[in-house]
């Protein structure tokens, strides 16, 4: 199998690494292979160190201060990473010999100063320039799609159909390469479309700005999506679908971040709707996507903390001894002493047998109290840190989306604000329409000569 030859991958790596080193970047590259100690079964390489790309994409999914931390210490910036990528990508497929085939987030390597390593180069792919052209002109399979996307056909001559539609793509790549002057009237439609065939050109010229700054693709300033129709469509589907009505709605998310952050648990599930382990409950925060991160924890009462036990028992106090009689010679007198001196001993050791009973019962209860009391804490911080995690994972759900369509969400059970949004967003979706529609029209009109 190729992707288990270690010398071919070897191969494709080295001239990897030496084509991108002549081609002036130098900010992607591969790991030198040391061929003098890799054969069939192993590959030594230059050792290289870095953050996974899917750690950086984790970083920047999570949005999580360590993770961003991180970024800013290693100077990596997603955003010229993903270009960067992209470059390298299309670099390798239009000016290298091969390109990568498998350039997942597990086989790229992202260094400081949003440097690039590829590894992993055992499955390679290339394009020689008949392909290249293949791609861009190749009446066989643009009929082949064509004929794929009408499937199931009815009763048809299959093969006159294949003749009529490559026929029609050589007429239209023919018609694409001709200049306007040597076309005919009717293949020629607008100033804009030298010809008929580009007509559609002028819609796509329309559409495709209106699908890029909608904002729903990729987050945009209000001021560069307003022009787009779909990005007033887009803001009252959400609006009346009420996605982020309960955030909005919610005091606690109109503070800033710092006090969002120095809020506790206990402040966010006593004062917000959809903070704390209430942005997981359904009928306070209706927030799509966060019923994934519910955790029986979030309404399961705490446990019990044990009782402690009471004080160690006072040190008994014992009752005074007989007198001694004054005449030992007085054997009535010697006899009564030796008896109440019998009974003396009797209670004294009584009352210290009590007494060490009620020692050892104590110790016993404090060797209760500690494995209750260890129990209890383990129960709970197991508790309090399967809510942190579902809370934090709907907290920092909601944020992501706040921060990039925070502008679509509305407050529905603020009727003048929640209407005004809707009549603004038609009246714009009206108007851009129909601003779209006379210059359709109008570029349709501008017959050329």
């Amino acid at each position: 199998m190729e992707v288990l030859d270690f010398r071919r991958e070897g191969r494709f790596q080295d001239i990897f690494r030496r084509n991108v080193g002549k081609s002036g970047k130098d900010f992607f590259t591969a790991p030198k292979v040391h061929f003098d100690l890799s054969g069939d079964e192993v590959l030594v390489q230059e050792f290289v160190s870095g953050l996974w790309l899917w750690e950086v994409i984790a970083i920047v999914e999570q949005n999580t201060s360590q993770g961003k931390t991180l970024l800013r210490q290693l100077n990596i910036d997603p955003a010229i990473v993903a270009r960067r990528i992209l470059w390298a990508e299309f670099w390798s497929a239009d000016e290298n010999v091969f390109f990568h085939s498998d350039p997942h987030p597990a086989n790229i390597l992202v260094r400081p100063n949003n440097q690039l390593t590829f590894i992993d180069f055992g499955s390679c792919g290339s394009f020689n320039h008949q392909q290249k052209v293949a791609l861009e002109q190749d009446v066989e399979a643009m009929t082949r799609a064509s004929l794929a996307l009408m499937e199931p056909l009815p009763p048809v001559d299959l093969p006159e159909l294949v003749k009529q539609t490559q026929n029609e793509y050589m007429r239209v790549l023919h018609t694409f390469n001709t200049p306007a002057k040597y076309t005919h009237y009717w293949e020629r439609t607008s100033a804009l479309a030298p010809n008929a065939n580009s007509a559609p050109l002028i819609l796509i010229m329309f559409i495709i700005p209106q699908m890029v700054m909608s904002g729903a693709l990729v987050p945009l300033p209000s001021s560069a999506t307003a022009p787009a129709s779909s990005r007033w469509a887009f803001q009252a589907a959400v609006a009346i679908g009420g996605a982020g009505s309960d955030v909005a709605a919610d005091a606690c998310w109109a503070k800033p971040k710092s006090e969002q952050d120095d809020m506790t648990l206990s402040e966010k599930n006593a004062n917000c709707s959809c903070m704390g382990e209430n942005a997981l409950r359904e009928s306070s925060c209706n927030f799509p996507g966060l019923g994934k991160y519910f955790d029986a924890a979030i309404d399961k009462p705490d446990p019990a903390k044990p009782a402690e036990p009471g004080a160690q028992p006072a040190e008994p106090k014992f009752p005074d001894p007989p007198a001694k009689p004054a005449d030992i010679n007085n054997v009535l007198l010697l006899q009564k002493y030796l008896a109440d001196l019998d009974v003396y001993n009797k209670d004294v050791d009584k009352i210290r047998t009590d007494y060490q009973t009620k020692i050892d019962d104590w110790k016993k209860e404090q060797d209760n109290y500690k494995t209750a009391i260890e129990t209890y804490q383990t129960d709970l911080t197991e508790l309090k840190v399967k809510r942190a995690i579902a809370v934090g994972s709907a907290e920092s759900t909601i944020r992501r989306y706040k921060d990039d369509y925070g502008w679509t969400f509305i407050n529905k059970e603020d009727r003048t604000t929640y209407l005004n949004t809707l009549y603004t967003t038609w009246g714009a979706q009206s108007i851009i329409i129909l601003v779209l529609f006379i210059g359709t029209v109008i570029m349709q009109k501008r017959r050329e000569a």
